[in-house]
């Protein structure tokens, strides 16, 4: 899973600064194997991917910002929150599907959130825990998205308020 979490960052980052030109990817050790949620085109694409280490330009993402968090559900990237450049918090939730290079705007997080602690998928809900507030405060927030019904839900808080490491 390391992987996927660390590729959907990195796309997250080079397609919010708006990179343009195809640049080589640093090797990094074990990157031999698609994620197993990945469907078979999905698959063929990550493990051609990997095997060229090259990167593509993609769709670029719709919303500009910076501090989200990127996790990935059923092969489906999606960019959560962060903050504008002049650190408004966002709500702003994206999926981007690799297969139709396309995005597309879901369910509003239920409240403003940047630089969470991260964002991490079980069983086909993304969660996002903590991060700062729009009055720019540390969260112990733990809400919950399912794609399969466009819906987010607020769960048990953690016992500690956190932000900006990485899940």
């Amino acid at each position: 899973m390391r992987t996927t979490s660390l590729a959907a960052v990195l796309a997250l980052l080079l397609i919010g600064c708006g990179i343009d030109a195809a640049t080589t990817a640093p090797e990094e050790p074990g990157l031999t194997l698609p994620e197993p949620e990945l469907s078979l085109p999905d698959a063929a694409l990550a493990a051609a991917t990997a095997a060229t280490n090259i990167w593509a330009k993609k769709a670029p993402m719709p919303t500009a910002r910076t501090e989200l968090a990127a996790g990935v559900v059923n092969g489906v990237l999606y960019a959560v929150g962060g903050a504008t450049d002049n650190s408004t918090k966002l709500t702003t939730v994206q999926a981007y599907t690799p297969g139709s290079n396309s995005w597309a705007t879901k369910a509003p997080l239920p409240s403003g959130r940047s630089s969470v602690n991260g964002a991490g998928t079980i069983n086909g809900v993304l969660y996002v825990t903590g991060g700062y507030n729009s009055s720019g405060s540390l969260t112990n927030t733990l809400f919950a998205y399912n794609p399969s019904t466009n819906t987010w839900t607020t769960k048990a808080p953690m016992l500690v308020a956190g932000a900006a490491p990485a899940a």
